[in-house]
């Protein structure tokens, strides 16, 4: 059976800075990648090539068996491929439910849309709660959860998330991996890109460890120890 994601010798460059160098790797159906590693290691610029934010300078990005490397980012969110960057990108002017039915513009049929709806918001009541209040007025971390309750109004099959619990006080980290864990065994396929790499390990299937924009681990989470992951970090 074909991975989901196929990742395979991916180079970015900004101008004359390597970014990224020979990055490889595959996810499959409905399962969770964490992607490591300390500040200017490349986690975010791997996530943004394969949303299509930023184009390759060499390799491929096969989603469902299609190299999608130089696809505008649009086609690929029309795909499946959804990405929540760092720091949110909610509207701050607009209600959580306008924020929450942007993301869901493309569909179509008003049943489905409706059917997300209800889904998002019982992965998240305090969006329930929230419903009507201007998303600028939320905290960081209810900001968060409705960063990727918009995501989930697509339907994505690959959940791209770029430092989920950056900036959010224990209890709410702890939160926020809970509802990505149900979200994953609820079978959507996630990228995950992370700081707190033992929350991170401890959901995921597999592990991705990049230092200086060139992979310096990469295998099944629960075959790599906490040591071996200590080590860089």
């Amino acid at each position: 059976m074909k991975p989901l994601l196929e990742v395979k010798g991916l180079q970015v460059r900004y101008g004359d800075f390597l970014a990224l160098e020979d990055v490889s790797f595959s996810l499959a159906e409905g399962g969770i990648l964490s992607v490591l590693g300390v500040n200017g290691a490349g986690k975010s610029t791997l996530v943004a090539a394969i949303a299509g934010l930023v184009r390759p300078c060499r390799g491929e990005v096969s989603f469902q068996g299609e190299n999608i490397a130089q696809m505008k980012a649009s086609d690929r969110a029309r795909k499946g491929v959804m990405l929540v960057p760092e720091g949110r990108g909610i509207f701050a002017p607009m209600t959580v439910i306008e924020n929450l039915m942007l993301g869901s513009y493309a569909l179509k049929d008003k049943g489905k849309k409706a059917q997300l709806q209800k889904q998002v918001l019982e992965y998240f009541p305090i969006l329930w709660e929230r419903r009507g209040q201007k998303a600028g007025n939320l905290s960081g971390g209810e900001q968060q959860m409705l960063a990727i309750g918009r995501a989930l109004m697509s339907e994505p099959r690959l959940l791209l998330l770029d430092e989920p619990s950056l900036g959010l006080s224990p209890k709410l980290v702890h939160m926020v991996f809970e509802i990505i864990d149900r979200i994953h065994r609820q079978g959507t396929a996630i990228v995950l890109v992370e700081q707190n790499s033992s929350a991170a390990v401890g959901i995921s299937d597999e592990v991705l460890v990049l230092e200086k924009g060139t992979t310096m681990v990469s295998g099944r989470a629960a075959d790599l120890g906490e040591a071996t992951l200590a080590s860089f970090f």
